[in-house]
């Protein structure tokens, strides 16, 4: 899956470094975390389950349990909640 990088222009929250800290501020798994920066990449089901190497209805139950841990119902909510999450943690720490 790309990763986001600074010096080509992606934002800094799709690079690989900060999903450590969301992951677990968020209490994500490894995998729920990847599905998370593919959702925002904007990566259909279908195409995060072939990235993945597995199923659609897989994906679509990831994003479900992630829904529910995070209380968010759709994607733009779940970005919402990334990113808020995402500032809180620069605030905190100055870190970007």
């Amino acid at each position: 899956m790309p990763v986001g990088n600074v010096s080509t222009g992606n934002p800094p929250l799709l690079s690989s470094g900060i999903w450590p800290g969301l992951a677990e501020a968020l209490r994500l798994s490894p995998r729920e975390v990847q599905v998370v920066r593919a959702v925002f990449l904007d990566h259909k089901e279908e195409s995060i389950a072939a990235d993945l190497g597995i199923s659609p209805h897989t994906v679509s139950t990831y994003l479900q349990r992630i829904y529910a841990k995070l209380r968010v119902g759709s994607r733009p909510q779940l970005i919402v909640r990334v990113v808020a999450e995402y500032l809180h943690n620069v605030a905190s720490t100055g870190d970007r």
